[in-house]
């Protein structure tokens, strides 16, 4: 799921966006106007996330990967191997 990724890659950009605005506007000086900013910044990627299917993304990666789990424990080989001969 390419759009996925982006999703991810862009969410990240958003917040990097952030910081580097947060230090160069001073945002420290202002918290209410930073408290708007960050509002506005979860719900954009809120929105971006959930537009470009990334929970679907996410989930799907889950369910492949313990299906791929319960297989492995399924054909393990589970008979304990030989004994220690006692050497007396």
């Amino acid at each position: 799921m390419p759009l996925a990724l982006v999703g991810l890659l862009a969410s990240l950009a958003l917040w990097e966006l952030f910081k580097y605005c947060s230090d160069r506007w001073e945002f420290d000086h202002h918290p209410s106007a930073r408290k708007l900013v960050i509002g506005i910044g979860q719900c954009a990627t809120a929105v971006l996330l959930t537009f470009l299917n990334v929970q679907m993304a996410l989930f799907s990666a889950l369910a492949v990967s313990y299906s791929v789990m319960l297989l492995h424990a399924g054909f393990r080989k589970l008979t304990p191997s030989k004994k220690p001969s006692r050497g007396r």
